[in-house]
Formats: C-alpha cells, sequence, structure tokens
C-alpha cells in the first residue's frame, strides 16, 4: 500500500503536469490569435456551462460519493460493482441528455421569442454548440471515478491533454476567420476535443466492461444508486453554487468591461496551475486513503494522514502565494503577451492573478476539508457553508463595482476572501467532529517572513514585476520574447533561491523538506516511520 501510494501521487503529479502545460499551450493560442475580443469573453461564458458539469462529475463531488459505494460493493462482489458502474453510467447518459434537450429548448425559444443584446445573443449561440461536449465530459468523469478506484491516476489526468491537443488545432483552423464565426467553429473543436478525452480513458477500462440482463434488475443496484444520487445531489448544490458565482463574475464583469470575463479566465488559469500541480495532486491521491480509513472506523490513523497532508498544504502554498506577486506579471507577459494581446490586457490580467493568488491557499484546504465532510456522510455541511459564501462574494462583487467602480481584477479578490471564509467555516466544523490539526505559528510566520524576503528581492531586481500596473505604457514589460523568457527566468531564480537562501541562514528546513516529502516520500509511510 505503501509504495503504491508513493507512486500514485507521483503519477497524479506528472499527469496533471502534462495536462496543464498542454491548457497553457491552448491558452497561449487563444491570446495570440484572439486576444481579448468580445466575442472570446462571450465564449469563456458559454464554456463555463460544461466546466460546471467536468466539476461536478470529473472531479470532487462524485468522486467522493461514487469511491464509498463503489468501494462497499467491491469488497463484497467485485463484479457487482461493476455492474453498478455500467448501470450508473447509463443513468448519467439519460440524464444529461435531458439536461441537453431542455437547455436547448431553453436557448432556442429565447432566441426565437425574445429580443436580447448582441452580447447575450452571442453567449447563447456559443453555449448551444457547447452543449453537446457536456455528456462526454459526465462520461470522462465516470471513466476516472472508477480508474482511481482501481488506483490508476496517470491517464486519467494525462487525457485533458487529447482536449488540449485538439483544441489548439481547431485555433489555428478558424485564425483567419472572423472572431463570432470563428468562436463557433472553435465550439465544434472543443465538443469533437471532449469526445476524444472520453475515449482515451475508454480504452482503458474496457477490461472492466461486463454485461448480464439478470444483474440489471437486482433491488440492491437500484438502492446503491439512490444512494449515491442523493449524495450527489447535496454535493451537486454546493458545486452548483460556486459554478454559478464563477457565472455571476463573469457577467458583473462583463458589465464593466466586455473584454472583462477573459481577464478573469486567463489570470485564474495560471492560478489554477499552481492549485492542480501542488494543492490538487495530493488532495485527490490522499482523498481515497482517508475515506477507507474512515469507513474502517481507522480515525487515529486518517487523523494523523490529514494533519500531515495539512501541514504539507500550507507550508507549499504560503511561498507559492508570495511567488504569484513576484512571478505573475512576468508570467503574464511571457505566456499572453504577443500577437493581438495587448499590454494593458497583459497588466488587467496579472492584477486578476494577484487576486486571485490570495485565494490560493483557501482554495486548496477547502478540498480536503470537504472530502473529510463526503467520507462521514455529511455533504450537506459544505453545501450550508458554499451557499453562505456565494452569498458573500455576490455582494462583496456588486459593492466594489457599483460603489467603488473597481475594476475586474476587484471581483478575483473579493472571491478569494470568500474563499477564506469558507476555509475557515469548514475548519470550524471540522473542529467540532474532533479533528484539530493547529499549526505552529513560529513555522508560519517563518515562511511568511522567508517569502516576504524573497519577493523583496523580487522587487529589487526587477521593479516591474510590482510596479507595471501602476506605470503608463508601456509598463515597463517587454514583448520581445527573449526579454520575456529572461525576465521571468530572472524572477524564478531569485524568488526561490532568495527563500532557499533564507531557509538556510535561519536553520530552518521546512519548505525543502516538504518538497522532499511531496516529490520523493510517501506520506503514509513518513507517518508510519515518524
Amino acid at each position: 500500500m505503501r509504495q503504491l501510494h508513493s507512486l500514485s501521487i507521483r503519477r497524479f503529479f506528472s499527469g496533471t503536469t502534462i495536462s496543464r502545460i498542454s491548457g497553457m499551450m491552448r491558452e497561449i493560442s487563444m491570446t495570440a490569435i484572439f486576444g481579448t475580443h468580445p466575442s472570446v469573453a462571450a465564449f469563456l461564458v458559454a464554456f463555463r456551462f460544461a466546466n460546471f458539469l467536468r466539476r461536478i462529475v470529473g472531479e470532487g463531488p462524485f468522486q467522493s460519493a461514487f469511491t464509498p459505494c463503489f468501494e462497499e460493493l467491491r469488497l463484497e462482489n467485485e463484479k457487482e460493482a461493476l455492474y453498478f458502474f455500467h448501470k450508473l453510467t447509463l443513468w448519467v447518459i439519460l440524464f444529461i441528455i435531458c439536461i441537453i434537450t431542455i437547455a436547448q429548448g431553453t436557448i432556442w425559444s429565447i432566441s426565437l421569442f425574445l429580443q436580447v443584446p448582441t452580447a447575450i445573443y452571442e453567449i447563447l449561440q456559443l453555449t448551444s454548440v457547447l452543449l453537446p461536449a457536456s455528456l462526454f465530459i459526465c462520461l470522462y468523469g465516470l471513466n476516472l471515478s472508477l480508474l482511481h478506484s482501481y488506483n490508476s491516476f496517470f491517464i486519467p489526468s494525462i487525457a485533458p491533454t487529447i482536449c488540449n491537443l485538439i483544441w489548439i488545432f481547431g485555433i489555428y483552423q478558424v485564425r483567419h476567420q472572423a472572431t463570432f464565426p470563428a468562436m463557433q467553429t472553435l465550439a465544434k473543436w472543443v465538443v469533437i476535443g471532449f469526445i476524444g478525452q472520453w475515449l482515451f480513458t475508454f480504452l482503458y477500462i474496457k477490461k472492466y466492461l461486463t454485461f448480464s440482463w439478470k444483474e440489471w434488475f437486482k433491488p440492491t443496484f437500484l438502492s446503491k444508486i439512490s444512494s449515491l444520487i442523493k449524495k450527489v445531489a447535496i454535493s451537486v448544490l454546493g458545486v452548483a453554487a460556486l459554478q454559478i458565482n464563477g457565472w455571476i463574475d463573469a457577467i458583473i464583469a462583463r458589465y464593466i468591461d466586455l473584454r472583462g470575463p477573459t481577464y478573469l479566465w486567463y489570470g485564474i488559469r495560471i492560478q489554477q496551475l499552481l492549485l492542480a500541480l501542488i494543492g490538487i495532486s495530493c488532495v485527490h491521491t490522499i482523498t481515497p486513503y482517508l475515506t477507507k480509513m474512515i469507513k474502517n472506523s481507522n480515525i487515529d490513523n486518517a487523523q494523523e494522514i490529514f494533519s500531515r497532508t495539512y501541514h504539507l498544504i500550507v507550508t507549499m502554498m504560503i511561498p507559492c502565494t508570495f511567488a504569484i506577486f513576484g512571478i505573475g506579471l512576468p508570467a503574464v507577459n511571457l505566456l499572453y503577451g504577443r500577437g493581438n494581446y495587448s499590454s494593458d490586457s497583459i497588466v488587467q490580467t496579472g492584477l486578476c492573478l494577484w487576486g486571485y493568488g490570495l485565494g490560493l491557499l483557501p482554495s486548496t484546504l477547502i478540498l480536503l476539508f470537504s472530502s473529510i465532510f463526503y467520507a462521514y456522510d455529511r455533504p450537506y455541511i459544505p453545501l450550508r457553508i458554499s451557499i453562505i459564501t456565494v452569498i458573500l462574494n455576490i455582494v462583496l462583487n456588486i459593492f466594489c463595482t457599483m460603489n467603488l467602480e473597481c475594476g475586474a481584477f476587484a471581483i478575483a479578490g473579493m472571491t478569494s476572501i470568500s474563499s477564506w471564509v469558507n476555509c475557515f467555516l469548514l475548519y470550524r466544523e471540522l473542529s467540532h467532529l474532533g479533528w484539530h490539526s493547529k499549526l505552529d505559528a513560529a513555522r508560519i510566520m517563518h515562511l511568511i517572513c522567508a517569502s516576504l524576503f524573497a519577493l523583496i528581492c523580487c522587487f529589487s531586481i526587477y521593479p516591474a514585476s510590482l510596479l507595471a500596473p501602476f506605470m503608463k505604457e508601456p509598463y515597463g514589460l517587454s514583448r520581445v520574447g527573449i526579454n520575456q523568457i529572461g525576465a521571468l527566468l530572472m524572477q524564478i531564480c531569485t524568488f526561490w533561491g532568495s527563500l532557499l537562501v533564507y531557509s538556510c541562514i535561519v536553520k530552518k528546513n521546512d519548505f525543502i523538506s516538504c518538497l522532499r516529502l511531496f516529490f520523493y516520500k510517501n506520506i503514509i509511510k513518513e507517518i508510519e516511520t515518524s
């Protein structure tokens, strides 16, 4: 088990790294060719619907509910567990087809009978084209959950690369078209990309596929599926609330500036890169083990693993948060600073990245904390808290944009504040269940001081990385490729080098030890040998 877990976290990390790099190549291609055109903003808003279903079925809530049900059946009879998976797949297909049909009918009715502004019309048309992708996203999510149950992490984590490559191909196929027709054609390529992503995982689950009409009518399956649906439904409401929050953010940003949603999207993509590589890699590989231990009443070991993972995330994410401020703007300039992406767009995206960067740590901890409640069959707690924080976020966004007349970056900042509130409330509820993991205040202060020292070094070496947003054209940022690469590499080396030097000078190796634990060691093994 120890060796298996060690391989799992490394395979998940490597697969996720490859898929995220391909995702950044996709964003680079989008920005270089289309820039921040309002039609691109409409495309990104429409894409959030498909992304909404990915969040439900492809990530956390569904997997957290599916794993206990599947593992319980597999302990009794593996064949019956696989029949349960097959029947669940059929139910999901029928459900998603119904949703797509209703949504298409609604869009058609609105377009036919109502006169809507051009900005809304573009969103509706692009959503209509992207809707079929939802089915294949959900099927991919089902395959992902099954493969994770069999400790296969590399294949499902690398599968999004297929979609990203097809997306990139589509971008270059439509680059000479007018922007809105190009987005319509690109949406079709995105649908093909999600089909390819699902087919890639399907090839690896074929060996688990069996079929028997007799098994389909067993009442056991009906009870298990109804139990799963109940858990997922509650979880979905929580995720839906957060996704609705994202849509409202995009709408408010579009109200401020037609290009506002593009700044938010490209800013959060970089934040999510760090979140996926470090936070999600840890949480998603730890969650199945935590769930099994809690179900087997092995609470002491589960709490120890939780505590160690908690400290690992905090230690890794505090420096990463400061790094976003020191490295963020040069990174945005290197990734997006070419083609039709203007200098002003670079700065606005950088500010949004700073805003989202403040929520990097709580966003990771929310995933960890929520998994405990799902394991205890208490998904209504994250649901209640998510609804509270969504309402808070909406109020803060409206206040900042309407009263203070702030830009899109304020929306990103308010989202981060809401994440902190969500994280605090979840931890408070966890403490009521007896899950305590107090952090060493001295250790936290050391990490903050070390990270602040590294940030000051970055500012001293390359002032444009922090001052550019407050300067007039050209913001001190070069659009020459060699200069862009040089500025980013200089900032990366300065920040992380300063961080390590500071740690060595004060003889504190917290960050270094966490790096070794993340890349080379097994958390469970570390606990047992410490």
